[in-house]
């Protein structure tokens, strides 16, 4: 008897924790759609597909499409999946959801392709003049012999 309360119990258990994940998968899936993760990640494909083109001018623009096609993105999705998983619980993504979904949330959706391609430019300008500063104090030291 005590045997059977004990595997119906964790029958139970399973079950329930297992319609939790299953209910906080569906959030996170709402909430990567809301975040426009899907319009993001093809916006990334297109852009990794024109640098290769422009590295392989022999190739097609059919190779390309067929390419773009099998480079399903849902792929992806689900494997970035158990990392929302691991880092939030259901409630943080749930205000995160009631977060995006509001005026100042859309707003930063919008806004945000806008912010990273000028942050990276930023970073970028940054980043030569720090790799300058530090080849130019390399050679002041004499670590760098100059030809």
């Amino acid at each position: 008897m005590l045997r059977t309360a004990i595997v119906t119990a964790l029958f139970l258990t399973s079950f329930t924790l297992s319609a939790q994940d299953s209910t906080k998968v569906k959030h996170i899936r709402q909430l990567m759609e809301l975040t426009g993760m899907a319009k993001l990640g093809n916006q990334m494909m297109t852009n990794i597909i024109t640098s290769y083109k422009q590295n392989y001018p022999a190739a097609t623009n059919e190779f390309w499409d067929a390419f773009m096609k099998e480079a399903d993105m849902s792929q992806l999705f689900e494997k970035v999946i158990p990392v929302y998983e691991q880092n939030f619980t259901d409630d943080d993504i749930q205000q995160l959801i009631g977060f995006y979904q509001s005026p100042v949330g859309k707003k930063m959706i919008e806004k945000m392709p806008v912010i990273m391609q000028q942050s990276m430019q930023i970073g970028s300008e940054w980043g030569k003049q720090l790799s300058e500063k530090v080849i130019e104090k390399l050679k002041q030291k004499g670590y760098i012999k100059e030809s």
